[in-house]
């Protein structure tokens, strides 16, 4: 029989194999625990719907909450993870859980969900984790809201997650601030990308949609490469050497972006980026405003292209490139036209 409407409080669970197991528990709640140095999880719920974890501290377990298959509709919030061989929260196979108001620190992975899907990752504070702060692998129809990462070779790293949105969220500080990875239907909306070396990577993915996002203060403000039919429109992406930069990437909609004061470029189609479609962008105070290389068949249309030391460089990207419609105004060089063919 399961078991239902227990709690667990105020305990210290030390050297344990694993610390605690639900597995057919229901609508319990664990609470002001310590779980400290288990080679396996801390606090594992397996088959077990509608338990609050909440106020715990999870240090140097393997895992600190794991939720594996039929772990659903839980809520994991208020606690501090620290220091877990693998992640301060895994969600493996679950679906419909609440992970929020969480701190993760010096973990391999902050927030992981594994082939999960449907669950609210929301308000999280996830930094100096060694792979990533929040992190979705096969995972699928996720929210993840208004979370911090901070210090982590990726802020949220997306491989092979598909239909999920990323809203509200910040991230500093980070090799790549968000990374998408063979990734598709994925809405990347409203989030600020600031002092990264890299605001947003996308690799080998394709039908996302990139909207109203701050990517500010970096070496890239977003770095695109052989990734397709993904929109990218009313980002504000300044003040870093590049602004945004496709290569090998093809069938792009650059539309209604902000792009300004970057060092270098502001936007470049870089190594045989073909058949995108840059229309209504503002691109002003940048080095070059728009620079093709060696990437034919683009269109670029209505674009206002002011104040740049050079405004559009087409550099062997002659064939089947149409330039209609823009405003190029003030510039050193209006347009170059080195190697056109």
């Amino acid at each position: 029989q399961a078991t239902r409407g227990a709690e667990l409080a105020g305990n210290d669970f030390l050297d344990n194999h694993l610390g605690a197991k639900f597995e057919d528990a229901h609508q319990n709640v664990v609470t002001d625990n310590e779980f400290r140095q288990s080679p396996n999880e801390g606090l594992l719920l397996s088959a077990s719907r509608d338990n609050a974890v909440r106020g715990n501290r999870f240090v140097a377990n393997y895992n600190g909450v794991l939720l594996e298959q039929g772990a659903d509709g839980n809520t994991v919030s208020g606690n501090r993870f620290e220091l877990q061989q693998r992640a301060g929260v895994h969600l493996a196979q679950s679906r419909g859980n609440a992970v929020r108001d969480n701190e993760a620190q010096g973990n391999a992975l902050g927030i992981y969900l594994l082939n999960a899907e449907r669950n609210l990752v929301e308000g999280n504070r996830v930094r100096d984790n060694a792979e990533a702060g929040i992190a979705l692998r096969g995972a699928t129809r996720n929210t993840v809201r208004d979370n911090g990462a901070s210090g982590s070779p990726r802020g949220f790293d997306f491989n092979a997650a598909d239909d999920n949105l990323l809203l509200d969220n910040a991230a500093s500080g980070n090799e790549a601030g968000i990374l998408l990875n063979t990734s598709r239907g994925n809405t990347v909306q409203g989030n600020r990308l600031e002092g990264n070396q890299t605001g947003l990577e996308m690799h080998f993915s394709k039908d996302n949609l990139i909207k109203e996002n701050l990517a500010a203060g970096q070496a890239a403000g977003m770095l695109v490469s052989e990734s397709s039919e993904n929109i990218f429109v009313s980002n504000a992406v300044r003040d870093n050497a590049y602004g945004l930069n496709l290569l090998y990437a093809t069938a792009n909609v650059i539309r209604d972006n902000a792009v300004r004061d970057n060092a270098e470029a502001g936007l470049s189609l870089l190594n045989f980026s073909g058949q995108n479609v840059l229309t209504q962008n503002e691109v002003t105070g940048n080095g070059w405003g728009v620079l093709l290389s060696s990437s034919p068949g683009n269109l670029l249309d209505f674009n206002v292209v002011r104040d740049n030391a050079v405004g559009l460089v087409l550099h062997r990207s002659g064939p089947g490139t149409q330039a209609r419609g823009n405003a190029i105004v003030a510039h050193g060089l209006g347009v170059h036209l080195p190697e056109v063919v």
